[in-house]
């Protein structure tokens, strides 16, 4: 037994890990490791005939990128220490994660309308609360998309699969302890609502998509925002004309009929689908965060950054240069949500003190998908011009740990944690 991982929760997340990977790479045509080899050296031997540098950290640089696709760590991992430092300050600052996530439904509501969104959204809410089998479209999307809202069940962010090098032996020590912070962290997704928000959004994100397109290719309307997901509406307008996709009176879907598609069709829609749901309940995708990320510095700077810095790109950007009243009504529903979501936990903290108008505007940029790295950018600006007053954050004393460079949260929090002590005293 000593030869053999028990943690069977561990087991099945690497291999739900490993087959959907290697199953993406099928995908575009590689289908095992020699594949990628061949791959990595057209990609040089290319690089070399432009003239263009192709030495052993261009090498280097592509094998890392492969390993998204692998059940274990990306570009070689992080330091076990830092990793143990990083959950320790998670489970002490993440405790309304639920209440932040609430701030993403902005970007679900611009993207479909609110008549469209508040219609599945009652009717997913309703099948959460009554823990009721999905609806019908859900259910057909199922086989091509998997138990949609359910993901924190295959993917087991507290066993830091991306990040950490080797399991530590849990009869040491430190394995223990190991052991503890990733229970303490999942415990932490459900009690903060996490989970739940996230896969309210993720059902609604889904289903009221699938819903919009259809209504927008049945009345004519060229629907940029499903040609930007990679949708094919001509090709998905047959499927109206066969009276396979069915509507009620009211003009929403009520059925696509799957089952007579052309099996390309179908997964195409899906992974536009799931494209879409990952972008407006954002979550970084093989490839969207640079490796440098992933390991041991780069993932101790960016630690509690990396939602805003991926934003940038895969919402800010993304949006900003496509179909401009999409983007305005992304940003202005985006502030609104993440500006009631804001207020909400201030009341919650009983911070009545940080509820004032320019508090809550501050507070909306700040967790909004559009506008999150905002407050990255001009609060450093304004430490260095010793313009205190502008920063977004006012919170805490102005000085080197918040100033132009910010300490990683991990340095103060552990401070604090060692004077425990002496607080007690």
């Amino acid at each position: 037994m000593d030869l053999v991982d028990s943690n069977l929760t561990r087991v099945l997340s690497v291999y739900n890990r490993e087959v959907s990977g290697n199953a993406a790479l099928a995908r575009k045509g590689i289908p095992d490791r020699q594949s990628r080899k061949q791959f990595i050296e057209a990609a040089l031997h290319e690089r070399r005939a432009k003239g263009l540098p192709a030495d052993a950290a261009q090498r280097q640089y592509l094998e890392e990128v492969f390993t998204y696709f692998d059940s274990g760590p990306v570009g070689g991992g992080v330091d076990v220490n830092v990793s143990r430092a990083k959950r320790i300050t998670n489970l002490a600052l993440l405790n309304q994660m639920g209440m932040t996530q609430m701030g993403e439904t902005g970007a679900q509501i611009a993207a479909v309308g609110m008549e469209t969104w508040q219609k599945h959204a009652k009717t997913v809410l309703n099948e959460m609360r009554t823990q009721g089998p999905d609806g019908p479209i859900a259910k057909e999307l199922r086989p091509w998309m998997g138990d949609i809202g359910n993901e924190h069940m295959l993917f087991r962010d507290d066993l830091m699969l991306d990040e950490l090098k080797d399991a530590t032996d849990l009869n040491t020590f430190m394995g223990k302890l190991d052991f503890a912070l990733g229970k303490g962290q999942r415990l932490q997704g459900y009690a903060s609502g996490f989970f739940h928000v996230r896969a309210f959004q993720q059902k609604v994100a889904v289903i009221s998509m699938a819903d919009k397109v259809f209504q927008r290719i049945r009345n004519g309307e060229t629907d940029m925002v499903a040609e930007a997901l990679g949708m094919d509406t001509f090709t998905l307008s047959k499927y109206i004309d066969s009276g396979d996709v069915e509507f009620d009176a009211d003009g929403f879907v009520t059925k696509l009929n799957m089952a007579n598609w052309a099996d390309v069709d179908a997964e195409d829609f899906a992974l536009a689908l799931n494209r879409h749901t990952h972008q407006v309940v954002q979550k970084a995708m093989a490839g969207e965060e640079n490796v440098w990320m992933h390991k041991t510095v780069g993932s101790l700077l960016t630690h509690l950054k990396s939602f805003p810095l991926t934003a940038i790109r895969k919402q800010s950007i993304r949006v900003a240069t496509g179909h401009t009243p999409t983007a305005v009504a992304t940003l202005l529903m985006g502030l609104a949500t993440a500006g009631l979501a804001y207020e909400a936990r201030q009341l919650i903290n009983g911070r009545t003190d940080r509820i004032s108008g320019e508090d809550a505007i501050k507070g909306a940029m700040g967790m909004s998908n559009m506008t999150g790295w905002v407050p990255m950018l001009v609060d450093p600006a304004a430490a260095m011009l010793g313009m205190n007053d502008l920063r977004f954050n006012q919170y805490g004393r102005h000085d080197i740990s918040t100033g132009v460079v910010p300490t990683p949260p991990v340095i103060p929090t552990l401070n604090k944690m060692l004077q425990a002590g002496g607080a007690i005293n």
